[in-house]
């Protein structure tokens, strides 16, 4: 996933894509604070829930993705977990 170098989210085509992330110095740790800093804001912006929820279930996606990588994993999560959290707190 490009994250780095763009105010969106891309997805990596291609065999030579870990060049062009080495070079943008773009990791899993940027990826996961880009998918925090979006879904802090959509809280902000009191985003429609449906989206969120389409959101939640891309990032279950990337755990999958990083299954060998315990602390992305975790850090994934933990974003999930606090979608869930914000949700319920809205239904209250």
């Amino acid at each position: 996933m490009q994250t780095v170098d763009s105010r969106f989210f891309g997805i990596d085509r291609g065999y030579l894509t870990w060049i062009t992330r080495w070079l943008r110095s773009d990791n899993r740790a940027n990826t996961v604070d880009r998918v925090e800093e979006t879904f802090r804001q959509a809280k902000e912006m009191n985003v429609d829930s449906s989206l969120v929820n389409a959101a939640r279930e891309g990032v279950r996606e990337l755990c999958a993705t990083y299954v060998g990588d315990e602390t992305t994993v975790a850090r994934l999560e933990t974003v999930i977990g606090n979608i869930e959290l914000s949700n319920n707190a809205r239904e209250f």
